[in-house]
């Protein structure tokens, strides 16, 4: 099995599910999932959001195939709104909403203003 295959057979048995159930809430066959779990396939990149709120995890940890617990999660967050790309700076959470903040108010003014 790989990281995938096994994180999404243990999040599958977490629900109490079988390969015919999600295949069925997927649309595909219970064998294309049974691939998936163990390795011989991935499915296409238009199942994985659906995987995803299935089992209620993100696309990033389904790929990973690992849940992150909030710290790494904000703390990754903190790097996309960090503002340079050759040092990211450890940002204090009022700092972070305040970019984040910012950021989202220039992108609608720049739609707006186009």
């Amino acid at each position: 099995m790989n990281d995938f295959g096994d994180f999404l057979y243990s999040l599958r048995r977490e629900k109490g599910m079988t390969q015919a159930q999600l295949a069925a809430m997927l649309g595909v066959t219970n064998k294309a999932v049974s691939k998936w779990e163990t390795g011989e396939a991935m499915p296409e990149t238009s199942q994985l959001v659906p995987i995803a709120r299935i089992f209620g995890v993100t696309v990033d940890e389904l790929l990973e195939g690992r849940r992150k617990d909030k710290e790494e999660t904000f703390n990754n967050e903190q790097h996309l709104f960090a503002g340079d790309n050759t040092a990211v700076k450890k940002l204090s959470p009022k700092k972070y909403a305040e970019r984040f903040v910012r950021r989202c108010f220039l992108r609608d003014s720049v739609h707006t203003f186009l």
